[in-house]
């Protein structure tokens, strides 16, 4: 397949790597990749335009294949933006044992799971199959799939495109060549807007520079939108797009720059605009793209994963077993060690190498239960764009990264969840006037904890509510614990959530009512606004703190009081309900007990 055909078809482009960008058609530089782009402001004006708001890594195999990204975002404090970053989202490539890329796989960090923030995957990811001959033969997106056929020459002959839950025809594209290069494609599809031609040019360095669409009426051209692409030195410096009014006359629509900074076509400033009321107007944030060219440095830094596998003595930990690349060899290297797209650690090659097997081994440690890809990236010392040996004020560089590979991490047994989770009190409280009377019901939740929990590196409890409008709630206590929260619905299913360092274990499902909190006959422990102030046992209130204590009868006749006490007994009294009314600093608690 020759270079102007690779390059003319987005679909087989975007899957086979990112050796310059999304929006760049050229051909020219093989060995020039998009390795960082900046952004800079905010869309709500918060960030101005000269500070950056996000930075996105990308990185690559020996095969020039994409294999992974991380999206730094900027932080923001009390004062508003600070000057740390941290990782927003990650795209990591997955790939099968032909070394052929399966997946596009896309995380975002959020609060899931139980409460804890974490990187959960997203709906935009991308999946890829492959025909006998190792063409691409589909490739899945969060809305569609698009299936490819072949010439007999290996050529692309058509695009299908379908909606991917419902398998519904969307778009069909026919490729046409000229002396094996792409010229001209037909497309039909479901509605009006798919059904055009398309004429494609190229510069004498094989750029494509021109796609014409249009449309044939009474067979008559009738011009659609015409696209541009402008190259400096085969490096994409301008992207222009064009519309046709009713008389056919071109009208600029939208457009990209990218603007070398100070000369250097490594760095560019890229900014989108719209061209509306015949001014233009930019679109989205400018941006900084950073490309490094990566010619000459394969046999020089190519190296693998060798193994990666689960300790046998450690829990949760991955040994990864990995080579070293000839210049790391010749001139010292150091090594960059990512899990999910994310730098972990970076070692310098005498700490990890074996000098008997001339292999590294690096160990990565109490991981949680999941599905980890690592990669690594040799970083060397460079030079006047050459490696040299490293010096104090070396500059380090890193070119290609291993290919990644997957690792699932998982304790030999279930993590100890909490047992025996009750309703072990709680209290009514009338709120609101007399006009409008209101009942607060607050419940009390206790459960036992596992014997063996901080073997696993406990960290929290986590009480859940389904189906609810109670608020989560959490406890980091480690003996046997309670909750105490307000119930805003007539019935709950509640369930405990315990983060260990390892994972979650979860509890079984109870279900409370309002109605089990108005009746407290039996409850044991009485709480109010969180903390536990009562345990009524037996007919005996033991209090947490030294109070003054009164019982009155249900005709509001006072028949028991105590002062400055931390334990009642009731069994004196006769067989009936009391209030109980506990008195401490000024602060009243009353409460209804059944003598028994």
């Amino acid at each position: 397949m020759g270079k102007r055909l690779l390059n003319s078809i987005a679909a087989l482009a975007l899957v086979l790597g990112c050796p310059a960008t999304a929006d760049a058609q050229q051909a020219a530089p093989e060995n020039r990749f998009l390795v960082n782009t900046a952004t800079f402001g905010s869309s709500m004006g918060d960030i101005p335009d000269d500070v950056v708001s996000k930075r996105s890594l990308y990185y690559y195999n020996t095969d020039g294949l994409f294999v992974g990204r991380a999206d730094y975002g900027r932080l923001y404090t009390d004062e508003g933006y600070s000057d740390d970053f941290d990782v927003m989202t990650f795209c990591k490539a997955v790939f099968n044992t032909d070394g052929m890329m399966t997946n596009k796989d896309t995380y975002q960090w959020g609060e899931y799971d139980g409460g804890v923030f974490s990187f959960r995957k997203t709906q935009n990811c991308e999946s890829y199959t492959y025909d006998s001959n190792g063409r691409l033969a589909t490739d899945t997106t969060s809305m569609y799939i698009n299936e490819y056929a072949y010439n007999t020459d290996g050529t692309l002959a058509k695009k299908s495109t379908y909606i991917r839950d419902t398998k519904k025809f969307k778009q069909e594209i026919t490729y046409t060549y000229t002396d094996g290069v792409l010229t001209h494609y037909s497309s039909t599809g479901e509605y009006d807007s798919y059904k055009f031609e398309a004429n494609i040019k190229y510069d004498a360095d094989g750029n494509k520079v021109e796609e014409y669409q249009y449309k044939l009426k009474d067979g008559n051209e009738v011009a659609k939108q015409r696209e541009a692409w402008t190259y400096t030195s085969g490096v994409l410096t301008l992207y222009e797009k064009f519309r046709y009014d009713s008389s056919g006359k071109e009208i600029p629509s939208a457009k990209t720059e990218y603007k070398p900074v100070n000369g250097n076509l490594s760095l560019m400033d890229v900014c989108s605009y719209n061209y509306s009321s015949n001014k233009w107007t930019r679109s989205g944030l400018p941006m900084r793209y950073e490309y490094r060219d990566f010619s000459g440095m394969k046999e020089k830094t190519a190296m693998m994963i060798m193994s990666a596998t689960l300790d046998k003595e450690k829990p949760n930990t991955v040994d990864l077993r990995f080579n070293v690349p000839k210049a790391g060899l010749e001139y010292g290297c150091k090594f960059v060690i990512f899990r999910n797209c994310i730098p972990q650690d970076t070692v310098d090659l005498a700490d990890v190498i074996d000098p008997e097997t001339m292999q590294c081994a690096y160990e990565d440690d109490e991981l949680s239960n999941s599905t980890y890809t690592y990669f690594i990236q040799p970083l060397f010392a460079m030079k006047d764009g050459k490696i040299v040996k490293p010096a104090a004020d070396s500059e380090w560089v890193g070119f290609y990264s291993t290919t990644p590979t997957e690792i699932e991490v998982a304790l030999d047994h279930e993590l100890p969840a909490v047992t025996n989770l009750a309703l072990v009190g709680g209290e009514v409280k009338n709120v609101g006037t007399a006009l409008n009377p209101e009942k607060e019901y607050n419940a009390v939740f206790g459960w036992e904890n596992p014997a063996d929990m901080n073997d696993y590196s406990f960290i929290k409890h986590t009480l859940y509510f389904v189906g609810s409008n109670v608020p989560e709630n959490e406890t980091r206590e480690s003996s046997k614990d309670t909750l105490h929260v307000m119930l805003l619905d007539d019935a709950v299913k509640a369930y405990v959530v315990t983060t260990y360092k390892y994972g979650k274990a979860f509890s079984d499902t109870i279900t409370v009512k309002m109605t089990d909190i108005d009746d407290l006959t039996g409850m044991q422990r009485i709480g109010v606004d969180g903390v536990v102030k009562a345990i009524f046992a037996g007919n005996v209130i033991n209090l947490a703190d030294a109070a003054n204590v009164s019982v009155y009868n249900v005709s509001g006749e006072r028949v028991y009081v105590r002062k400055r006490t931390r334990s009642v007994s009731l069994a004196q009294l006769p067989t009936a309900a009391y209030i109980i009314c506990i008195e401490r600093n000024g602060k009243q608690s009353v409460y209804k007990y059944h003598v028994k």
